[in-house]
């Protein structure tokens, strides 16, 4: 733990602007307090975020979380991690450390075996450490998918009653047509089936377009 600094400490300064990417701030609800928003650099550290938000298993989400001094090559270097992530299964918990790069960077020895090192170094510390690309994503319609599922849930959140409302008036296999239209009748909020397809708590075939045909199955008893 010696070699893992506070994020007070960070010496990274993040680039405000590219004209080959894009930058902005994501809306997490896996923060450390809530809601926080994480600045990322890129679409593929967009869509990334958007993965780790939507991953049940991922309980916390964090940006910049910590950095580390490593030797390389005869001198010394300083790093911040892109991603932190907390991670929670039926018998484990994890903290896992994660670089947000497209392959082409990792085609380079230098910078390939400049991560190795990286990786070392955290290993030592007893934290797991991956660099992860483009070859990492869903597919580009379940990420489209993703997108308008989570802009759609607005501020709405697990705690608001809306969500056990939606919860009780719609049955264990609908569509999303009916859904609306049930949704519609009763005057409910949109947003809480954006919550229920979000959080997994209805499933649906994420690889296909979203209509009014998609079958909503409830994925909880």
């Amino acid at each position: 733990m010696k070699k893992i600094l506070s994020k007070d400490h960070m010496r990274r300064n993040l680039q405000r602007y590219s004209k080959f990417n894009i930058t902005g701030f994501f809306k997490t609800r896996k923060g450390k307090f809530g809601d926080n928003w994480i600045f990322f650099e890129s679409y593929l550290e967009y869509d990334h975020l958007n993965m780790f938000e939507y991953n049940p298993a991922v309980k916390l989400l964090e940006s910049q979380p910590v950095s580390n001094n490593y030797m390389w090559r005869g001198r010394k270097h300083f790093y911040t991690a892109d991603v932190g992530t907390i991670n929670i299964s039926k018998t484990s918990s994890s903290v896992e450390y994660k670089e947000i790069k497209p392959s082409s960077a990792l085609e380079d020895d230098k910078e390939s075996d400049r991560f190795e090192k990286i990786k070392s170094v955290y290993a030592q510390a007893g934290y797991p450490f991956e660099v992860i690309t483009e070859k990492d994503l869903l597919p580009e319609q379940s990420l489209n998918n993703l997108e308008i599922l989570n802009k759609s849930l607005g501020g709405l959140d697990g705690d608001s009653p809306l969500i056990d409302d939606a919860l009780t008036v719609l049955s264990h296999k609908i569509t999303l047509g009916e859904s609306l239209q049930v949704f519609d009748a009763l005057s409910l909020d949109t947003r809480a089936l954006s919550y229920l397809l979000y959080n997994q708590l209805y499933q649906f075939d994420l690889k296909e377009p979203l209509n009014t045909n998609t079958l909503l199955t409830r994925n909880i008893t």
